[in-house]
């Protein structure tokens, strides 16, 4: 099974409680991607994220940079960049009781179809556009605009990868368990994701033991609040029209169909606009960094030639002359 969503919409979280439910006996952490920003882990394998950004990278893009149209993975030549790799997951072909964990997966996802030859399962997460956009803001610096963009393309690729028999839940929604109804309903729910691989089903108390060890709110980038000089630039329509399509998702409770159905409806026009508006900003922060690297470069001659003109200096025979009167003059500096 593949667990995704855009980035900083929290798919490590889903991940590793799909894994806990699954037991180290049935797959190991040892191939996991180490934690660094993110004390708990990422629970993704490093040969899928590295796959992940071969494949972006065949169709020019990074997960900053993702494409705007659907890439035609069935066509060459990626049709024929995939056949070459089967081999190396052979073992995802012949097994179902696993999860991987990637959000470039939202991109790359129908490229499994022709490396797996067969359909994988997707358990997905979706998360308030405003917060993904103020967590990548305060983990990467990325502009606010920019993380609302890379929301919506996210979303909007894995809308047509989606099918009915995948299952999708709200950030929110499994974070917050302080509901009385909420724990029970998110068993439930789990336990018909973990069917569908086949994977043993954890007991009612197992599973809010897994809850109780992996949820942590003060993990949550998205809490602070956006300081006024960056909120203040925000497009607000885009983020309007965000808002009113992940609000519609929620309220129908993540049912893969209204998922579709919003991201086909969002008026495209709106998404060119930004993203022609931040690739202009983009690329003056590039010159912005240019300029500032190079007068970083020329302080740092200076300060190499003032240094090795001190120590000239210093080595001089009138250096060593004057050393008594530099030191009274010190004197009656204190």
């Amino acid at each position: 099974m593949f667990v995704t969503g855009c980035h900083r919409s929290g798919t490590s979280l889903l991940a590793s409680l799909l894994l806990d439910c699954l037991g180290e006996t049935k797959q190991s952490q040892e191939h996991l991607i180490p934690a660094m920003d993110n004390p708990q882990g990422f629970f993704e394998s490093r040969r899928l994220v590295d796959l992940n950004n071969e494949m972006l990278a065949w169709i020019g893009s990074e997960w900053f940079r993702p494409p705007l149209s659907t890439p035609l993975w069935d066509r060459p030549p990626l049709i024929d960049q995939l056949s070459a790799k089967r081999a190396e997951f052979r073992d995802w072909s012949l097994n179902d009781c696993w999860v991987d964990k990637d959000p470039r997966l939202c991109i790359t996802y129908p490229a499994y179809l022709h490396l797996l030859l067969k359909r994988v399962p997707v358990v997905s997460i979706l998360r308030n556009p405003l917060d993904v956009a103020t967590s990548l803001y305060a983990r990467n610096g990325t502009p606010v605009d920019c993380g609302l963009a890379l929301w919506f393309l996210y979303n909007h690729h894995l809308s047509v990868a989606l099918e009915e028999q995948d299952h999708m839940i709200g950030y929110s929604e499994l974070l917050d368990v302080s509901k009385q109804s909420q724990p029970r309903n998110l068993y439930h729910w789990i336990c018909e994701v973990l069917e569908q691989i086949q994977a043993p089903l954890p007991t009612e108390l197992a599973w809010q033991q897994m809850l109780n060890k992996r949820l942590r709110p003060d993990l949550n980038r998205a809490a602070a609040a956006l300081p006024q000089s960056v909120r203040s630039q925000v497009d607000l329509k885009l983020l309007e029209i965000l808002a009113e399509a992940y609000a519609s998702i929620r309220d129908g409770g993540y049912l893969i169909d209204d998922f579709k159905s919003a991201f086909n409806s969002i008026p495209q026009l709106v998404l060119s606009n930004t993203v022609s508006d931040l690739e202009r900003k983009h690329a003056i922060q590039i010159q912005q960094l240019s300029d500032l690297t190079a007068a970083l470069e020329s302080v740092q001659e200076r300060e190499l030639d003032l240094q090795e003109k001190l120590q000239r200096m210093q080595a001089s025979s009138s250096w060593r002359l004057t050393a008594p009167m530099r030191h009274l003059v010190d004197f009656f500096r204190r």
